[in-house]
């Protein structure tokens, strides 16, 4: 905890620019690592005038492109070997066995970072189940498997340009270029150069006028929110609707 308060203070709000955020420690039994779900809102926020105004999505995309790549240092296209699951860092050789200050060669640290921990193979946790003997679907868009239980997943779909799609659960997602590599996941080289393990980076996007913010994106934001503070099946209904209550103030 020590480790993550100053990493806050110093890569998330002065590297970032990070002007608020707001973190909640997970314990998942059997899911890895205990990990840290943090919520940050930007200091400059210049960019959302212009995303708003942009007529098309295209535009829009490329709003967000130039926003995530100057202020976030967020990428998506890293030429890596990811095609095989059972991939692991080579120990003591691995980046994520060193500090950032002893790398010597910056790029290909952070390529050799995202190689060994940014890269998603599908699972259990991540197939949703169907009918019996049916092809799964990843939940994170990595695809549907090619044959039930496999795990045999196609990963991303190749772009070459910056693209705003929505999901099957109809929520708009910004999707960075991607050129080389099927199953890495976006992400923030400026965080993972600093934390050094698995950084996951999401944005959450506005589609109103930032001046004056619909009601019914801020009730979206502040359910987002409480989706990953309550978990239902471990907080109780009083837990969550306090926590909705300080989000909400």
């Amino acid at each position: 905890m020590k480790r993550s308060k100053y990493f806050m203070k110093t890569v998330m709000k002065e590297a970032l620019g990070i002007d608020h955020y707001w973190g909640r420690v997970e314990f998942a039994p059997g899911r890895g690592q205990i990990h840290l779900h943090m919520l940050g809102i930007a200091k400059d926020r210049a960019y959302l005038d212009s995303f708003y105004k942009a007529k098309t999505m295209e535009d829009k995309a490329k709003v967000i492109d130039t926003y995530t790549r100057t202020h976030l240092d967020m990428t998506a296209d890293v030429k890596i070997k990811d095609d095989d699951k059972n991939y692991h860092p080579p120990h003591p050789e691995s980046p994520l066995t060193k500090k950032y200050c002893e790398c010597e060669d910056e790029e290909e640290d952070v390529r050799l970072l995202a190689q060994d921990c940014m890269c998603h193979h599908c699972n259990k946790f991540c197939l949703r189940e169907g009918k019996a003997n049916i092809p799964r679907t990843c939940r994170v868009g990595f695809g549907e498997e090619q044959t039930y239980n496999r795990q045999d997943t196609p990963g991303m779909t190749l772009h070459n340009h910056a693209v705003i799609e929505k999901d099957k659960k109809g929520y708009h997602q910004f999707k960075g270029t991607r050129t080389e590599s099927k199953r890495v996941v976006q992400h923030s080289r400026t965080l993972l150069k600093g934390w050094r393990a698995n950084c996951d980076i999401k944005l959450l996007l506005y589609f109103s006028d930032p001046k004056y913010p619909d009601i019914g994106e801020i009730e979206d934001v502040c359910k987002y929110v409480v989706a990953y503070t309550g978990k239902r099946h471990q907080t109780s209904r009083q837990e969550i609707d306090s926590i909705q209550d300080l989000i909400t103030a």
